[in-house]
């Protein structure tokens, strides 16, 4: 488990799932701030990465705030479990072997049992350009998360499209 790595270890994770931290951020293993789990609704979120480490990361600190997390490094394992998990948030990354996140993004907006779910994409820093967040929204995703994903702008993202 994370939060019982020793700190450097800790660091190395953060810095390869993507995940960032700072003053105002919480370290992976620490407690969230209470302001940000006072705001966040609970709920059934499914995490897409084919980064172990960032599936593990994001996992962490969704559950951190005592959300059910399902995680999944293949679209097509999530695909062919997703009726069952019946999420109310999806988050996948843009950048994924055989169907990238555009394309599930909008397969799922154009299926009336999943339209509704709200879709979170995220992308590496080097990769983000306003065309990525243009065709984010193109595609039918309700957010965008640049990665490294700092903490903060997770749990943001996550209230904010929950809050609907």
């Amino acid at each position: 488990m994370l939060g019982s790595q020793n700190p450097a270890s800790n660091e190395a994770a953060t810095q390869e799932s993507g995940l960032t931290h700072g003053a105002s951020f919480p370290i992976i293993g620490k407690e969230a701030p209470t302001s940000i789990i006072e705001e966040v609704q609970m709920a059934k979120i499914i995490v897409v990465s084919a980064s172990n480490v960032q599936l593990i990361a994001v996992e962490h600190l969704l559950k951190m705030v005592n959300h059910e997390v399902a995680t999944y490094d293949s679209v097509y394992e999530m695909e062919s479990n997703l009726k069952a998990e019946n999420p109310d948030l999806i988050l996948m990354d843009i950048v994924m072997s055989v169907k990238n996140g555009y394309q599930l993004c909008r397969q799922l907006k154009e299926d009336d049992r999943y339209m509704r779910i709200p879709i979170i994409l995220c992308a590496e820093a080097q990769d983000v350009r306003e065309t990525e967040k243009f065709w984010s929204k193109q595609m039918g995703a309700n957010g965008f998360l640049q990665k490294p994903i700092k903490t903060e702008d997770l749990f943001k993202a996550v209230d904010r499209l929950l809050s609907r």
